[in-house]
């Protein structure tokens, strides 16, 4: 496991890109940005993960925060939509 974090790390920026995907998924699939955070934390504190890796996947935590918005703004009205797609795009610009 060690090893897929460190080549990837080495990779530049697509390596890092591909950690903040992991972020954002993590947090999609667990809808708590505390809880991934904590993961990362432990992997972080037990050096399974480089100091790169965690930076990008706590970035990708950001972003993955907005998934309860838009869910429940697929199921309201137009505004609704509107501020969860600006909530979206302001994390998603503070990120990059």
């Amino acid at each position: 496991m060690y090893e897929f974090f460190q080549t990837n790390t080495e990779r530049g920026v697509l390596g890092i890109l591909l950690f903040v995907f992991i972020g954002t998924l993590l947090t999609l699939i667990l809808q708590s940005s505390s809880a991934t955070m904590t993961i990362t934390i432990v992997a972080a504190s037990q050096r399974v993960l480089t100091f790169e890796a965690v930076v990008a996947i706590v970035l990708g935590e950001n972003i993955g925060t907005t998934i309860t918005a838009n869910l429940i703004a697929i199921i309201s009205g137009t505004e609704a939509r509107r501020a969860a797609l600006v909530h979206l795009l302001f994390h998603v610009i503070g990120v990059v």
